[in-house]
C-alpha cells in the first residue's frame, strides 16, 4: 500500500480517506451479476449452486460448540477476550456446554505486537461478536484479506447481514486487539494482513443501498475505523522509511504453532530453530526444504 500522501498529494484528510473509499466503490460497483451471468451460461448454474450452499457450509458463530473446539492444537479450547471485555451470556452457556475455557487476554491492546503472543498458554481463539465465513480446510478462523474476497461472494449472493457482521467484526478487532488481525487466534496479534477495509465498507454500505436501506450512520462510524486502520499503515514499522511505501510486518518471529506439527525430523534436530526459521534454510539430509521455509518469506522481519 502506497503512502497517503504519495498517492493523493494531500495528509490524512477526509476528503482523502473518502477518495479511497470512492475508489473501492468501483471495485464492487463494477462487477456484473453473477446470477445473470447463470441465466446467460446454463454451465455456471450448478457452480453457483454449490457456491451458494457453502456458505452456509463454512459459516461459523461463537454460539457454536464446532466453532470454538479447539481441534489444531492439543491442549484444552481455550476462548481469549479482550482484557478489558465482561463475558457475554451466551459464552457463559458456551463454557458448560461446550467445555472450553474463556480467559480474558492479560492486557488492554492498542496495536499489534503489545502482547508476547507465545507468553500465552495455550494458545486459542479470539472471541468475535458475530458470525463470519472462513476459507475452508484448515484455514478455520475469519481471515484478513481472505475476508476481501469473502465479502464480495456474499453481496452477489444476496447476504448482506452475514457480509456485515463480518466487516463489524474487523470493527471490533481494531477496537479491543489493536488492528485488523491476519487471523482470530491468539498468536495472530502480533500481524496484519493487507488492507482490504475500505473496500468492504463500500461494498456494504452500496449493497444495502441497492435494497433500500442506505445508513450514512454506520458509513460515518465505519470512517473512524477505517481512519485507525489507515494510521497503522503509513507510521513505523510499516512504513518503511522514506520510500512512501507501506509494508508488511509482523512483531512475532516464529510460524503458528499448527504447522509445527509438520516439522520434518531433521527440521527438529537442528539447533536454534529460530534462526533455522527466520533464514528459511533447509536441512540438508531432507529431499526438499523444511516445511516452514515456504512460510518463512511471508511472516519473517525484513531490515529496513
Amino acid at each position: 500500500m502506497r503512502n497517503w500522501k504519495r498517492i493523493t498529494g494531500c495528509g490524512r484528510s477526509f476528503a482523502c480517506l473518502a477518495g479511497s473509499l470512492f475508489l473501492a466503490t468501483i471495485t464492487f460497483g463494477g462487477q456484473s451479476d453473477a446470477r445473470n451471468d447463470s441465466t446467460k451460461y446454463p454451465g455456471l448454474a450448478p457452480i453457483r449452486e454449490y457456491i451458494f450452499k457453502s456458505w452456509d457450509t463454512l459459516t461459523r458463530s461463537m454460539e457454536d460448540c464446532s466453532t470454538v473446539v479447539d481441534s489444531k492444537l492439543a491442549e484444552n479450547s481455550v476462548l481469549y477476550l479482550p482484557a478489558d471485555f465482561a463475558t457475554p451470556s451466551n459464552v457463559e452457556e458456551l463454557q458448560k456446554r461446550c467445555h472450553v475455557q474463556v480467559k480474558n487476554l492479560p492486557k488492554k491492546i492498542t496495536g499489534p505486537g503489545q502482547i508476547d503472543t507465545t507468553a500465552l498458554s495455550p494458545q486459542g481463539l479470539l472471541y468475535l461478536e458475530h458470525k463470519y465465513v472462513v476459507p475452508g480446510g484448515r484455514f478455520n478462523e475469519m481471515y484478513g484479506w481472505d475476508s476481501y474476497f469473502i465479502v464480495r461472494g456474499l453481496l452477489q449472493d444476496g447476504k448482506i447481514d452475514l457480509a456485515k457482521g463480518m466487516v463489524e467484526n474487523f470493527f471490533f478487532e481494531i477496537e479491543h486487539y489493536g488492528s485488523i488481525l491476519n487471523a482470530n487466534r491468539s498468536y495472530y496479534l502480533s500481524r496484519s494482513q493487507p488492507p482490504f477495509l475500505t473496500s468492504m465498507i463500500l461494498g456494504v454500505y452500496e449493497a444495502e443501498k441497492g435494497a433500500g436501506h442506505e445508513d450514512k450512520k454506520w458509513l460515518e462510524r465505519a470512517y473512524q475505523y477505517a481512519k485507525k486502520d489507515q494510521a497503522m499503515w503509513v507510521r513505523e514499522p510499516h512504513l518503511a522509511a522514506d520510500t512512501g511505501l507501506s509494508r508488511y510486518y509482523d512483531f512475532g518471529d516464529m510460524p503458528a504453532p499448527e504447522s509445527l506439527k509438520d516439522e520434518t525430523e531433521c527440521a527438529r534436530a537442528r539447533p536454534e530453530p529460530t534462526r533455522l526459521w527466520a533464514r528459511a534454510i533447509p536441512c540438508k539430509s531432507a529431499t526438499k526444504p523444511a516445511p516452514w521455509s515456504a512460510r518463512a518469506a511471508t511472516t519473517r522481519k525484513r531490515s529496513r
